[in-house]
């Protein structure tokens, strides 16, 4: 299996393991209808540039990327609404560590939330998780 594939399955394990105060919409995984006057949140991965940590009979590759979830309230629910939503996701992947191996684990940094605005009839928090983790090529 390709180190993208299994570490986008790590943190959508994650994410499904520890989250379960709103809907989630996930990418690509069919219709979502956000719920009418209810919080609710997008999950995503970005990956980004990777570079290579090792040569020689163990080929080491560091993978780098952002998990970013997007937190959705209604508006006008007061100031401290979507934050309280956006510090129970942050605490899902802030300074996680998600797998047991020690080559292959995926380790996660510390969350940043930004207040996006609002948006038609949501409020929209942003919550973003810079990650890497390293494995083994041939």
């Amino acid at each position: 299996m390709a180190a993208f594939e299994e570490t986008s399955q790590m943190l959508h394990l994650q994410m499904r393991s520890y989250w379960i105060f709103t809907p989630v919409e996930y990418e690509n995984a069919g219709e979502f209808t956000p719920p009418r006057e209810q919080p609710w949140v997008r999950f995503r991965i970005y990956e980004e540039p990777s570079e290579q940590q090792g040569m020689g009979m163990t080929n080491l590759t560091r993978n780098w990327g952002r998990v970013v979830v997007q937190v959705f309230i209604p508006v006008y629910r007061g100031p401290d609404a979507g934050r309280q939503l956006a510090s129970l996701v942050a605490q899902v992947f802030s300074r996680q560590v998600i797998g047991a191996q020690p080559v292959g684990k995926i380790q996660c940094r510390t969350a940043s939330v930004e207040a996006i605005g609002k948006s038609e009839a949501w409020y929209q928090h942003n919550v973003t998780v810079p990650f890497y983790r390293t494995t083994i090529g041939t």
